[in-house]
């Protein structure tokens, strides 16, 4: 009976000390703060507009918790996110339980710019929370003097390969000229990439396209950009090529269709798909363009044609010509192909934005 008194008392010791513990280890963070969004999306690239906002998603164990404060603190590098190296802002402690949609009110930020930010909260009981993991987001290209790039395309006078015409009986055509599948190619140097630089790629097509880099295609996304009427707007999309740059000599190749980008639909100049891209170094505040779509480029047709006019109800297909070798060889060994001029293309003056 002893020896049993004995075991009881030692395990009721244990649970003691063991609620004790973990009393003691939740009260050190009784919030935890996650899923950081800029503009209600993760690690958003090239968002629209120069004032941000934020916002978190506060978690608890503990029964009633309620965020009471926050201070957010955002910077050009990740290892400037502390109070005394922060470069952009510190909001200091904000007495507010706001944790959606919360203003950016830092140093005025620019296009093209890529910042870091971190959060973290005070509860009920005045404790803090640790800081949160970092979140990122970069400004897109805002304004039209923001671009150096041109809009390129790629027409009849300028190719030597194949000379497509339109033929009414079959439903392929090649309007006025323009080739509708055209891949466009580019040869860039860097030297030395440093690992605190990004390398953000700003591409407005008017038409879809799909990039390249070295061989490996830029992101997942099909049917980019998002459809847009032209006489109104058309699109950025934004990428982060950092990890597709290699030291030495690059290979960037641009493929366009024209969807939705087709003679008679409104703001259609052109005929065919044309795009303007601009490549940006970015480190800290500093940004540089790499290249820029313009004359130096080259281009040749793809082994895609396009069926029909894309007109309501007569959305067509495409043919291929079945040399799928050829296709893989111009995004994987662009130099093994021949590659023509490209034309500049007058587009006329309208809104171009990033697509968030």
């Amino acid at each position: 009976m002893k020896h049993f008194s004995l075991k009881c008392k030692i395990n009721l010791l244990i649970i003691l000390v063991t609620t004790i513990y973990i009393a003691g280890c939740s009260s050190d963070g009784v919030i935890y703060v996650q899923n950081l969004k800029c503009e209600n999306l993760n690690n958003p690239l090239g968002i629209n507009n120069l004032n941000p906002r934020f916002s978190w998603i506060n978690i608890s164990e503990q029964n009633g918790a309620y965020q009471t404060a926050y201070q957010i603190l955002v910077a050009t590098e990740i290892d400037k996110l502390t109070e005394d190296k922060q470069d952009y802002w510190d909001s200091k402690k904000v007495d507010s339980s706001e944790s959606n949609l919360i203003t950016y009110n830092g140093k005025k930020l620019i296009s093209g710019q890529i910042l870091y930010w971190k959060v973290r909260v005070w509860d009920e009981s005045n404790k803090v929370s640790i800081w949160s993991e970092p979140a990122k987001f970069s400004i897109g290209l805002l304004e039209p003097n923001d671009w150096s790039a041109l809009y390129i395309g790629f027409t009849d006078e300028n190719k030597n390969e194949v000379n497509l015409s339109v033929n009414s009986d079959s439903g392929n055509e090649n309007v006025n000229g323009f080739s509708l599948a055209p891949q466009f190619h580019k040869q860039f140097t860097v030297d030395n990439p440093d690992k605190k630089e990004t390398f953000n790629l700003h591409v407005n097509s008017l038409g879809y396209h799909e990039v390249y880099l070295n061989g490996k295609k830029v992101s997942e996304d099909v049917l980019s950009p998002a459809v847009s009427q032209f006489n109104k707007r058309s699109l950025i999309n934004t990428y982060d090529v950092t990890e597709y740059i290699k030291s030495g000599q690059n290979n960037l190749i641009v493929w366009l269709g024209s969807g939705w980008y087709t003679e008679g639909l409104p703001g259609v100049a052109g005929n065919g798909p044309a795009f303007k891209a601009q490549l940006e170094e970015v480190s800290g505040d500093n940004i540089t363009d790499i290249l820029v779509t313009d004359e130096s480029w080259t281009a040749r047709n793809s082994e895609y044609e396009r069926i029909s006019n894309w007109r309501s109800g007569r959305y067509g297909g495409e043919t291929i010509n079945g040399n799928l070798e050829t296709r893989k060889i111009a995004i994987e060994n662009p130099d093994q192909l021949k590659w023509n001029k490209v034309s500049l293309v007058d587009i006329p003056v309208h809104e171009v934005t990033p697509q968030m």
